[in-house]
């Protein structure tokens, strides 16, 4: 499990997924931190990496349990409408 720095574009596109309903930030119960996948190789998501997801869809993150994985949790937009508009609106892809 590995550390990087964070990267704008990535955490623009963990945040983009994260609004469409996809759960690329995970972790399982017994883990203490979040992770997501780079090219098979899980990734820690640091403070500032959240805080950087958080930021850039307007919203906070909170962990829920993903119905039918009783044994992980993911990261979520508590207000994930607010989110999709703000980063498929304010950040187009391109």
């Amino acid at each position: 499990m590995g550390m990087t720095e964070v990267n704008d574009d990535e955490a623009l596109d963990l945040a983009r997924a994260i609004a469409r309903g996809e759960d690329p930030v995970r972790r399982i119960i017994t883990m203490r931190w979040f992770t997501y996948d780079v090219e098979g190789e899980d990734v820690v998501v640091t403070d500032e990496l959240k805080a950087k997801i958080e930021a850039l869809g307007g919203s906070n993150l909170v962990e829920v349990k993903p119905e039918g994985y009783a044994g992980e949790r993911v990261l979520r937009f508590e207000n994930v409408e607010a989110a999709k508009q703000r980063l498929f609106n304010a950040f187009p892809q391109g």
